[in-house]
């Protein structure tokens, strides 16, 4: 189920500067090419000023306060026929409306992932189970309307997973961690540099656990130190590790999941949370992307997809990642709620430094 939310930009056009290079923008594309060299370096100097976004040949630098310098030749840009830097711009600019506020926790960057890390839905062994609500909200362009592309935000809610003790730490409670998926926590890039000890990928399957070590197959490493890493946050893995840890109270611990994750995740309580967190929006519009253009949000309308008495099937999201991040409505509703649900989709984010793509 989602929410859509269009969005109203204030103005036409708006001001920046581009950079144009010469090549094949295919070949522009690529992680060592002139461009790309070019948008790291640009990211690492001037996060802080500007938006930055490549498209084909030319990198776009869009100033955030009026009195950041130009970079690059001096262009009028329209919001029509730039409708991808536009969105770019509002998807910056909602990151950062998020962080400002300091209420939750930002895990995403494309789309805009908050994670509500404060309200714990695990039912038991908390300081193990990671388990919280989770709102992504991705700009992109809405089907044409009366010949205009019109751009909007789609809002989803779901639930995040991961365990929050490492391997070595699961290994001193005796779980059989053997056969298992492993993850680590994802170090920066120059694509995506958000620090978070929630942002992990694939490491590698569990073969024993050695001298501190984890000794991995199917992995680019034969070894990596145990304490340094954490099982994947999927259904069998909670499962192997709930047993370990519960004992006889397991099924009560998975019942209570399950009837939670309905709480949460039931047709109807999706409808009132994501419309809530709609309407939430539109108060605090318009949201400053660039100076002289700001972004409004509309009346939302929800995309259901299956019947509103239907309950949602369980599934398991492995890893993911999180920063600092903001508030939202609702939030009592989620206290003493606990899930075993979300989509096995890998994670995405950024950290302070702004990453439109």
């Amino acid at each position: 189920m989602h929410l859509n939310l269009p969005l109203q930009f204030t103005a036409e056009t708006f001001e920046g500067g581009i950079l144009t290079f010469e090549g094949n923008p295919k070949n522009l594309a690529t992680k060592n090419s002139a461009l790309s060299s070019k948008l790291r370096e640009l990211r690492d100097e001037h996060d802080r000023t500007h938006v930055f976004h490549a498209s084909g040949n030319t990198i776009a630098c869009v100033p955030l306060t009026a009195d950041a310098r130009l970079i690059g030749e001096a262009k009028r840009f329209d919001v029509h026929t730039d409708f991808q830097l536009a969105n770019a711009l509002a998807r910056a600019a909602i990151f950062r409306f998020f962080s400002a506020t300091g209420t939750y926790t930002i895990i995403g960057f494309r789309p805009v992932t908050l994670l509500l890390r404060n309200h714990k839905l695990a039912s038991a062994r908390q300081d193990v189970f990671g388990i919280f609500p989770e709102y992504r909200l991705d700009v992109r362009s809405l089907a044409p309307h009366e010949g205009d592309i019109t751009s909007g935000v789609l809002i989803s809610f779901g639930i995040h997973y991961a365990f929050l003790k490492n391997l070595a730490d699961l290994a001193t409670e005796n779980v059989p961690l053997t056969g298992l998926v492993a993850v680590r926590i994802h170090e920066d890039d120059e694509e995506d540099d958000i620090s978070t000890e929630f942002r992990r990928h694939y490491l590698g399957k569990i073969e024993a656990i050695a001298d501190g070590n984890v000794i991995l197959s199917d992995s680019e490493v034969e070894r990596f130190p145990a304490n340094q890493c954490y099982l994947e946050g999927s259904r069998r893995n909670f499962e192997v590790v709930g047993r370990a840890l519960l004992a006889d109270k397991y099924e009560d611990f998975s019942g209570a999941l399950l009837q939670q994750t309905f709480n949460v995740m039931g047709a109807e309580q999706q409808v009132e949370r994501l419309d809530e967190l709609g309407k939430w929006l539109q108060k605090r519009s318009p949201i400053s992307c660039t100076p002289g253009l700001a972004v409004n949000t509309r009346s939302p309308t929800i995309a259901r997809k299956e019947p509103m008495r239907a309950p949602p099937t369980p599934s398991v999201r492995p890893s993911a990642f999180c920063a600092q991040g903001v508030r939202s409505p609702s939030i009592g509703q989620w206290t003493n709620r606990s899930t075993f649900t979300a989509r096995m989709t890998p994670n995405r984010s950024p950290t302070s430094a702004l990453r439109s793509r």
